[in-house]
């Protein structure tokens, strides 16, 4: 629980430092998911009148929707309107892909710049009592890391616009039907939850023992020379192996 909380307070932390392009992103993701389920809508009658079988009640409902804007309901009319919806699909799902990728850039970009200025603002205490390596890890990985992760929950939410339109779509055609996909997907993910703990650890150990392995080799590089020269970078090296292979194993 605490765990969903920190995840929802890292998505509304972004949402509230970027919020145009974020309402932006959201609006052309379900625009994208809108359209790419009205598309597969229009196949259900154009498949019908390929076949020469008799239409559907949903089919019917989609053919007279087409004669109210004006559309005769031909072949080609309606591969016609699969292509535009698809073609505009595609559109803003690339224009909501854009907003992402500036987003993410000015995250990570931020994040750097959060933290350099709080450690310039630092007392001298706070440096003392935490290895440098710590402050160059959090520079470089944890910033990018934490900027993909707005891009991974910018993902999740077009599949999850993309999946209530498909849910929708199933509902109209056969509400028995969409009970039982229900029922499956959620005995799937009732399954699948100890993976994702399993998976949620793993990624913990791994930004522990990078954190670790990252500070002893930044510790350790300044006096490499001198450990060279004495012969003793035996010493250091069982300790940058062992947490390197840790790191392997919580892959």
């Amino acid at each position: 629980m605490t765990q969903q909380r920190g995840m929802r307070a890292f998505l509304a932390h972004f949402a509230r430092a970027y919020p145009a392009r974020t309402v932006i992103m959201v609006v052309m993701l379900f625009a994208s998911g809108l359209t790419e389920g009205v598309s597969i809508v229009t196949l259900l009658p154009l498949l019908e009148l390929s076949a020469g079988g008799q239409p559907s009640a949903l089919s019917e409902k989609i053919l007279s929707g087409m004669n109210a804007v004006g559309l005769s309901p031909t072949l080609g009319v309606l591969l016609a309107v699969i292509f535009v919806l698809m073609t505009a699909k595609g559109v803003f799902r690339w224009l909501a892909m854009r907003q992402v990728g500036y987003v993410v850039a000015r995250v990570a970009m931020d994040l750097r710049l959060r933290l350099i200025r709080a450690l310039m603002k630092a007392e001298w205490s706070y440096f003392a009592t935490r290895p440098v390596g710590y402050f160059a890890n959090s520079i470089s990985t944890e910033a990018h890391r934490s900027a993909n992760a707005y891009r991974m929950a910018s993902n999740a939410l077009a599949d999850l616009a993309q999946a209530l339109v498909y849910a929708v779509i199933v509902f109209l055609v056969s509400w028995k039907i969409a009970l039982h996909a229900l029922l499956a997907g959620g005995g799937i993910m009732f399954a699948m939850r100890s993976l994702v703990s399993s998976a949620r650890a793993a990624g913990e150990q791994q930004t522990t023992l990078m954190r670790s392995m990252v500070a002893r080799l930044t510790e350790a590089l300044p006096g490499l020379k001198p450990l060279k020269a004495m012969a003793k970078e035996e010493y250091v090296l069982p300790l940058l192996e062992s947490e390197t292979r840790g790191f392997y194993g919580a892959q």
